[in-house]
């Protein structure tokens, strides 16, 4: 992670998301692969792996690993 993510407030962070990133930063969370995400999200793969993308860009995530560690500190579920 950035060091400007660990500044901010995971909450604020999270805030920046839309619906379908927090929901696919919760499945991560739960441990879901981002195959098993599409599916629930009744989503194509492509769009899926792109939001994800978007949604770790807009965490300042370099990593799922740190997505998910953050999304924990919000007490995403």
């Amino acid at each position: 992670m950035s060091l400007d993510s660990h500044q901010r407030d995971p909450l604020s962070l999270i805030a920046a998301l839309t619906a379908t990133e927090r929901q696919i930063l919760s499945a991560l969370v739960q441990g879901r692969s981002i195959k098993s995400i599409a599916m629930m999200l009744s989503l194509p793969l492509d769009e899926t792996e792109s939001a994800r993308d978007v949604l770790m860009e807009k965490l300042s995530a370099r990593t799922v690993a740190d997505a998910v560690r953050i999304g924990l500190l919000a007490r995403i579920q």
